[in-house]
């Protein structure tokens, strides 16, 4: 066998459910054919050799640009992210400054009201009052 080939002459039926399929399964692992879990796992291992020599291929020109292309994509998300970092602080500072609004907003709310009972309570005082004098 040579590397990234597999030559199997007999192969297992892992299905065997018969005698006489179980009989053959035991003569074709006499006869050095693999099981199929490990037939499976070997052809796994040549089909990712090929494949990443398909991919990659063996011209280094090849490489390189493809080298290229990942840290020009690299260089975009750097860029995307940090616009993504300046976004979020430009929230992140509005948020803080609405906060602020909003206990101002508070605080003034509270104040009215403060002033509406207090309007509310000399109002009562001076009804009392002309009604004192009326009466």
């Amino acid at each position: 066998m040579g590397q990234g080939h597999i030559c199997l002459a007999t192969e297992v039926n892992p299905e065997a459910d018969t005698p006489a399929q179980k009989e053959e399964n035991g003569e074709q692992l006499a006869a050095g054919g693999l099981p199929a879990a490990e037939r499976v796992t070997a052809q796994n291992r040549t089909t990712a050799r090929g494949s990443e020599q398909a991919f990659w291929g063996s011209d280094p020109a090849a490489i390189e640009a493809s080298g290229q292309a990942v840290e020009t994509q690299i260089a975009t998300i750097a860029i995307d992210v940090n616009l993504l970092r300046t976004d979020l602080r430009s929230v992140a500072e509005k948020s803080v400054a609405t906060e602020k609004r909003v206990r101002t907003m508070r605080t003034e709310l509270d104040h009215l009201k403060d002033t509406v009972a207090t309007l509310e309570a000399k109002t009562r005082n001076l009804e009392m009052r002309v009604e004192g004098a009326e009466g």
